[in-house]
């Protein structure tokens, strides 16, 4: 792949990397979202690659598509939570060694507002 198609490529998984954290988020059961930012990367890079909307078509197809390696570095991850903390509330930890996992906070609201 040539610079600027991985310019190109980048740009539109950083666009796709919010919409996907956002689908994850809506479907959320629990106050916290806990996920890989590889994870994470390989959904957007799908949801680019097959033009596709749905997380549970873009979840299966993960085994299927393999992401190309320059997604996976560090300057990729920085701009990838750059982007994550001007949508949510979110934190980032080091697991596992240095496995970096993104914990959205799902802000839901009140029962007694909804009530009323």
């Amino acid at each position: 792949m040539y610079r600027f198609e991985r310019e190109k490529v980048k740009k539109a998984i950083l666009e796709r990397v919010g919409y996907v954290a956002w689908q994850i988020v809506s479907e959320a059961r629990s106050h916290e979202i806990s996920i890989r930012l590889r994870t994470l990367i390989k959904y957007a890079y799908i949801a680019y690659i097959l033009c596709e909307d749905r997380f549970s078509y873009i979840r299966g197809m993960s085994s299927k598509v393999r992401a190309p390696r320059f997604l996976f570095h560090k300057a990729i991850y920085r701009a990838v939570e750059e982007e994550l903390r001007k949508r949510f509330e979110v934190r980032f930890e080091t697991r596992r060694g240095n496995k970096r996992y993104a914990v959205i906070t799902v802000k839901q609201p009140a029962l007694a507002k909804v009530i009323r």
